[in-house]
């Protein structure tokens, strides 16, 4: 059993950076909108334009004649199947199981070298006894002794047996307390996605209210994976088996500790008398009547004892046979590895693409429409690791397919002269689907491996109202389902944020978006945006931080789902 101990501790380590959601998102990490929630659609930002609504380069803030993102970045984790908060157990009973195991190894081989010494021991106890039954006054106190020698032996030896055997079983039973408690977390992360995600971006965008024009580039990463865990039964029958052979040791050890305490007793009769046998005492008749009566006390003893001896043995037989039955439960299951398997995927996706846009007036309505042709590079990656993988197979290029393709984004946009605003916007126009893939076998040629990532059309309505300098509210609306990646479940969110402006210095931002489909994926955010009025231009730092609204209330123990976002850049 101690190679099964030694596969579900390195399992267990493995698993450790299991789980994993994917879904092509709908924007750049803008710590901005971010702050307010994930809204865009309907927000002045030229900045943000190119991601969220490019008819926006014609409805923005028009003082804003340039502007520069000379870096977008954007952190997140989504960890919904409680890894963090299951790692301090998890890894306190992985680190443990090795050291454990290795003490039930050592105490077995102390037992195991120790057992026969007390088989001896009894083998020449029974020979002494033998004799004593036949000995006369004369005789008496050299098999007494004999006797006394070897029963004191048998009783030191049972006793450092009992102990032995006792320390074993419960060894046994805290190697099965670890195993259950990993086998518990696992469980309990089966099929729980966890995935991380990173993105930056640069723009550069000229707003105008005719024509308005930007350039970006972006990139967006996430990886991840999910443990799939098809070994719970196999590891049960593993922990029952141990906790079986931890009882029965123990009842083992407790029963030969009272038959070596009984012996005790006994070999304290046959020393009295020994002494009451010898040659000196026994040549007169009360001498002989006094070794007589110890005689037939020690026998008595002896046949007191017997009892506790007879109980040891067939407990010890008993419980061998249950020992040797949980074994065979174990060996009966014919798995010599872990069938559990830990799915990765990652995407990674890079754009660069144009944004125009232009402002018109139809049946004396002025409104704007944008449009931002783009290039997208994909790299998708898809691999199962066992138990018995490598790290190094999983960062093969046999898991990998490469794609290049063409798509565009469209809207639409409209400011009131109230200060409301709307807007619609469609994200990748074209559908799209793109294979993931690996190889057969190592360094062949990856193929289709079934999985698929699905570029659709993503639909967004929005809507703000703004008080240029003072305060800006926005609302986001999913007007359709956001494909997965192939892991996770599909999102559809609805958001809403504010911003409040301080004479234009600094901004203080908040938000809420919920998920209409799993709300775990709901999130709050706050950011910080710091402008100061310099001549000719002006500078931005902008910072943001999102988080599960549950982690507030449930602290480290919650599903969590955080992020971290910076910007910075200039407008003219």
């Amino acid at each position: 059993m101690h190679k099964k101990y030694a596969q579900l501790s390195a399992f267990t380590v493995l698993t450790l950076t299991s789980a994993m959601a994917l879904a092509v998102p709908f924007s750049s990490f803008d710590p901005r909108s971010m702050a307010m929630g994930g809204t865009g659609v309907a927000v002045d930002d030229p900045a943000t334009a190119p991601f969220f609504n490019p008819a926006m380069l014609s409805e923005s803030d028009h003082s804003k004649k340039f502007s520069v993102e000379f870096a977008t970045l954007g952190v997140s984790l989504v960890d919904l199947g409680n890894l963090h908060s299951n790692w301090s157990t998890m890894n306190n009973a992985v680190s443990a199981l090795p050291n454990n195991v290795s003490t039930l190894s050592t105490n077995a081989n102390t037992l195991s070298s120790n057992a026969p010494t007390l088989t001896s021991s009894i083998a020449a106890l029974s020979t002494s006894i033998t004799s004593l039954a036949s000995a006369t006054p004369s005789t008496a106190a050299a098999s007494l002794a004999a006797a006394s020698t070897n029963l004191s032996a048998v009783t030191t030896n049972m006793s450092t047996v009992s102990s032995n055997v006792t320390t074993v079983g419960n060894n046994a039973n805290t190697v099965s307390t670890n195993i259950n408690q990993i086998n518990k977390t696992l469980i309990s992360l089966n099929n729980q996605p966890m995935q991380g995600e990173l993105g930056a971006a640069s723009v550069i965008a000229i707003p105008g209210k005719n024509w308005g024009f930007a350039v970006y580039a972006n990139a967006w990463a996430a990886v991840g994976g999910r443990l799939e865990y098809k070994d719970a039964g196999t590891v049960t029958t593993l922990t029952s088996a141990l906790t079986t052979t931890s009882t029965n040791l123990v009842g083992i050890g407790a029963a030969t500790g009272n038959a070596a305490s009984a012996l005790s007793t006994a070999n304290t009769s046959l020393n009295t008398a020994v002494g009451l046998c010898t040659t000196a005492l026994v040549s007169t008749i009360p001498g002989a009547q006094a070794c007589s009566t110890a005689l037939t006390n020690a026998n008595t003893a002896l046949g007191n004892a017997q009892p506790s001896v007879n109980t040891a043995s067939s407990t010890v037989t008993t419980n061998s046979a249950n020992i040797t039955a949980a074994a065979n439960s174990v060996n009966n299951t014919n798995k010599t590895t872990f069938q559990s398997v830990v799915h990765i995927r990652g995407v990674a996706v890079t754009e660069y693409g144009a944004s125009i846009s232009h402002g018109l007036v139809s049946n004396d309505v002025a409104w704007s429409w944008g449009i931002t042709p783009k290039v997208m590079q994909m790299r998708l990656y898809d691999a199962t690791i066992g138990s018995s993988s490598t790290l190094s197979n999983a960062t093969s290029n046999d898991y990998l397919a490469y794609y290049s393709t063409l798509n565009f984004d469209a809207g639409i946009a409209k400011t009131y002269l109230n200060g409301w605003r709307t807007g619609l916007v469609v994200k990748n126009v074209i559908p799209q689907t793109f294979d993931f893939k690996n190889a057969l076998t190592p360094g062949a040629t990856p193929v289709a491996d079934g999985s698929k990532l699905n570029l659709s059309p993503q639909v967004r309505a929005g809507i703000s109202y703004e008080q240029i300098n003072w305060f800006n509210l926005a609302l986001d609306a999913d007007l359709t389902k956001n494909d997965p990646a192939g892991l996770e479940n599909p999102s559809q969110y609805v958001a809403v944020g504010g911003e409040f402006s301080t004479s234009g210095w600094a901004q203080i931002r908040a938000g809420y978006r919920a998920d209409l489909v799993n709300s775990a994926l709901s999130q709050v955010s706050i950011g910080l945006g710091i402008s100061p009025r310099l001549p000719y231009y002006k500078p931005h730092l902008d910072l943001a931080i999102t988080a599960s609204p549950n982690i507030f209330n449930n602290g480290y123990n919650a599903a969590t789902q955080v992020g971290a976002y910076l910007q910075f850049g200039l407008n003219f």
